[in-house]
């Protein structure tokens, strides 16, 4: 058991960010680079088209292939090629987040339309009806099957290069080289916060090259509807909230590695974690924010007291506190003292074993210049720690409702947001994930495409790029413009009828779609001698 504490060097004053509320979510990971002057007329022509409304990755540009007088054009591959390993896992990640594995574990084909029934033959002589023919109904329109939807995106960007450093280091866990942890940082809005898209890349990747343990967790529930499918969370009263978007904030931005902060002063505050199911890790840190008169809090290990730790100190400053336990199912409970205001972070939980850990870093209603908001020496200091080998962006759809801010003042906001990890992690690969499909409500009680969001995905694409980041189109894994109508239609459903957020089917969905995606070029190279470990 051992007690760490730093650093001194926490104090700089944290920027102002005003936004409206609203919630969604969004994605980022891939390597980072140096950014590279945008294209000139000449590169831009030279780039290939991306899919319009309606196309999928593997049809895009078909119809430029064909045109007369024209070089056909090589087109996007249709799915990838799946090895073994990836196939088992698949299915097995399915079955960890929806309880069965529906789409089971072959790739899923281009969408099929099956919204009207076959139409039915007309007599050979037939001209207008007449009679009992002119009474007849319309065969009525078939449900939209789940299972048709979705389509295998590539990543764009700076493509699959973008991910060579977290492909290199998921080969070395493969090959038995790396006797440690591949960490992948997935920051984004209410739809990563869920822990459904996390949680299948989760189960996914641990399959594939060993379960390095859960991850980060938030140490009290940050609002009411915080879960995390491994975890259980059970939070007492009296416990407050700190972070960008909410009206009440401190905005000091001592928010730590999620973005989050909660803190309570009175006595008797208590906040618990325990694993649900199945043992989740047996390396435990406890993060929190060191400061003047701040106060203790006692933890407890499975009804045992384990420490009193102080979180006193002169500057404010990152706090941590780690110990291990032999493997079983745990449960860990803060007890506030009541001597000065305890302000947790959250808690990472690992495995002593080699392998993956996928921490979920979201938050409801959060857009990506929030982070513009983050005490950068705070976060650094514990973003540094965690390591990641990849780190993912998630936003965009919340900021399709910010009609107020200019797209040059989101271009801005993201890369400065980019220019920070570049500057903390440089090495680490890098992903923008774009925003799901969001159709505005029309006046009539109808739904359009949003012209914003439009632009956002290309903002996002094109600054992906310049930051050697990849980029992968969630949009356009939906069926492109008013795709969205589909996922809420779906039987089973696969959106919610807000038009924004998925069903827990849908999420899994996507995360067969990323996963496969991330995976591409490291499946296509060949590799993967096999699974490293396998899980339950």
């Amino acid at each position: 058991m051992r007690d760490v504490t730093s650093s001194p060097d926490h104090r700089s004053k944290s920027r102002r960010l005003s936004a409206a509320g609203v919630g969604l979510a969004f994605a980022l990971g891939m390597r980072c680079a140096s950014p590279q002057p945008p294209a000139g007329p000449r590169d831009r022509e030279a780039a290939p088209r991306r899919p319009t409304t309606g196309e999928t990755a593997g049809t895009a540009g078909a119809a430029d292939a064909t045109a007369p007088g024209q070089a056909a054009k090589p087109l996007p591959p249709a799915a990838p090629v799946l090895p073994g390993p990836a196939l088992a896992a698949r299915e097995a990640a399915q079955r960890r987040v929806l309880g069965e594995a529906p789409f089971g574990a072959a790739y899923f084909d281009a969408p099929q339309r099956l919204e009207i029934a076959p139409d039915q033959p007309a007599a050979p002589d037939a001209a207008e009806p007449t009679g009992d023919a002119a009474d007849v109904t319309p065969p009525a329109a078939l449900p939209i099957d789940a299972l048709t939807l979705g389509r295998f995106v590539p990543l764009q960007g700076a493509g699959d290069p973008a991910l060579s450093a977290f492909h290199h280091a998921l080969g070395e866990l493969a090959s038995g080289q790396r006797d440690g942890k591949v960490r992948v940082a997935f920051y984004g809005s209410s739809q990563t916060s869920a822990d459904f898209i996390t949680g299948y890349l989760r189960t996914y990747l641990q399959r594939r090259f060993g379960d390095g343990g859960h991850g980060f967790v938030a140490l009290a529930k940050p609002w009411r509807t915080y879960r995390h499918l491994d975890v259980g969370l059970n939070t007492s009263k009296g416990w407050h909230t700190d972070h960008a978007q909410k009206s009440d904030r401190r905005e000091d931005g001592y928010y730590g590695l999620l973005g989050a902060s909660t803190s309570a002063r009175r006595r008797g505050r208590r906040t618990s974690i325990r694993a649900r199911g199945a043992a989740v890790g047996t390396r435990f840190e406890l993060q929190f924010l060191q400061q003047p008169r701040g106060g203790s809090f006692i933890l407890d290990v499975n009804g045992r007291r384990q420490a009193q730790i102080k979180t006193r100190a002169k500057e404010h400053g990152p706090g941590y506190y780690a110990f291990e336990l032999e493997p079983g199912l745990h449960e860990l409970r803060v007890r506030v003292k009541g001597d000065g205001e305890v302000r947790l972070f959250g808690v990472v939980i690992e495995n002593d074993e080699p392998g993956v850990v996928v921490d979920t870093l979201g938050i409801n209603g959060a857009r990506v210049a929030n982070q513009l908001t983050w005490d950068e020496a705070l976060w650094a200091d514990a973003f540094r720690r965690r390591s990641p080998s990849l780190f993912v962006l998630a936003y965009g759809g919340n900021e399709c409702t910010d009609t107020d801010v200019p797209m040059s003042v989101y271009t801005a906001e993201l890369e400065q947001v980019l220019q920070r990890y570049r500057r903390v992690a440089p090495e680490s690969s890098c992903l923008l994930m774009g925003p799901g499909d969001f159709p505005e409500e029309t006046p009539d009680g109808g739904r359009q495409p949003r012209a914003r969001l439009r632009e956002i995905v290309r903002t996002q694409d094109r600054v992906a790029a310049r930051y050697g980041c990849a980029f992968w189109d969630t949009q356009a894994f939906m069926g492109g413009e008013m795709g969205m109508t589909r996922w809420v239609e779906a039987s089973p459903t696969m959106a919610q009828a807000d038009h924004l957020h998925l069903t827990r089917r849908g999420y899994t969905r996507l995360g067969m779609a990323l996963a496969d995606a991330m995976m591409q070029g490291y499946d296509a190279a060949g590799r993967e001698p096999g699974p490293r470990a396998a899980i339950d």
